[in-house]
């Protein structure tokens, strides 16, 4: 009787260490201080974006299950008109694939050409999909996700998808710690 409680006991915590494995690897997660440069792309560190950005940083870090955040724009110093505005934060992720399905439906209906891209050595997901912003100008939105983090790229400037997801999977690298 001992060895078969002995033996159901190890099947479960192997099983209950198997299937937790990925959550572990992912969480807890740190954000870093981002990078003045990413990707060729410069940080705009404009006072008025400057102070914009720690707002949005705040409402971030202020949400539930939010352990950090971060939130910046970055300009590329040869084209002005492309640029990116970049989000993100860290916390514990139960279901990354309906979380990054939730926040792709909630960028509105005018987002399409929705497709996978490899998320890179971090793990997770990442997606890319056609846009439009608030003044119905035409953007390029890409999001990762994982147990840990999540992070969210708005582009300007007509990047390809493929662009856009390299440079989100940059970003990323840069600023996602983990254990």
């Amino acid at each position: 009787m001992l060895a078969v409680f002995g033996l159901l006991s190890l099947v479960c915590c192997g099983t209950c260490a198997v299937i937790t494995a990925p959550l572990r690897g992912e969480y807890p997660s740190r954000i870093a201080a981002t990078p003045s440069t990413v990707a060729g792309l410069q940080r705009d560190d404009d006072g008025l974006v400057r102070l914009l950005a720690e707002e949005a940083k705040f409402r971030i870090r202020a949400g539930d299950y939010v352990d950090d955040g971060f939130a910046d724009r970055f300009v590329d110093p040869r084209n002005s008109g492309r640029s990116v505005i970049a989000f993100g934060g860290t916390g514990l992720i139960w279901d990354p694939t309906g979380t990054l399905t939730a926040v792709i439906q909630g960028a509105g209906p005018d987002l399409r050409n929705v497709a996978d891209y490899p998320a890179g050595p971090l793990g997770g997901l990442l997606k890319c999909g056609d846009g439009k912003d608030d003044k119905k100008q035409a953007v390029v939105l890409c999001a990762w996700i994982d147990h840990g983090s999540m992070g969210v790229g708005v582009f300007y400037g007509k990047p390809s998808h493929a662009e856009a997801a390299a440079f989100l999977r940059t970003l990323r690298e840069a600023v996602i710690i983990r254990p």
